[in-house]
């Protein structure tokens, strides 16, 4: 249930960072999904005499659910190519911006994600691009932070714009 619903409120914009690193949404949901299904193998074998039949259906319901959850996150990830990027520089009280870039045949896109001291974030906004171009990994952008929060500026490659090309990342460290 809770792979699940971390792959849900990973399509809803939840982001987890980690130092440097991001985890896309599918990975915590399947290693959520994996000690699920040991725990419940595990008490299936403790219990005897199981007279109730409605839990194992919802277990089965709910586990489907979100492996299929996950598996269709990561083919996400995986088919359009998606790259995440914490950028350089963070605000002063720790917040971070963390983007999401894909691109699939001639269309680009990207999300921002707001990400707080803790390591938790939102997505803040969406940007699409022409012609497939990633403006944060060919760093055609910039980030800066004050005291409401940060601008990212996106650029174009000066044939292709990015629209819209800015975003405010919103943090709240306190």
């Amino acid at each position: 249930m809770a792979a699940m619903m971390l792959v849900v409120l990973g399509w809803c914009g939840l982001i987890l960072v980690f130092g440097p690193s991001v985890l896309p949404p599918w990975i915590p949901g399947t290693a959520l999904l994996i000690a699920a299904i040991i725990l419940n193998h595990t008490a299936r074998r403790v219990r005897t005499g199981e007279k109730d039949r409605i839990m194992p259906v919802l277990w089965r319901v709910v586990s489907t659910m979100a492996a299929v959850g996950c598996v269709v996150a990561f083919i996400g990830d995986a088919f359009f190519s998606a790259n995440y990027t914490v950028l350089k520089p963070s605000a002063p009280g720790g917040c971070r911006a963390v983007v999401r870039e894909s691109s699939f045949l001639m269309s680009g896109a990207g999300q921002v994600y707001s990400i707080h001291p803790i390591g938790v974030g939102w997505r803040t906004g969406t940007w699409t691009a022409d012609d497939g171009i990633r403006p944060i990994g060919d760093k055609q952008y910039e980030l800066s932070w004050g005291v409401a929060g940060g601008l990212l500026t996106l650029r174009g490659d000066g044939r292709n714009p990015v629209y819209p090309s800015l975003h405010e990342p919103i943090c709240h460290s306190t």
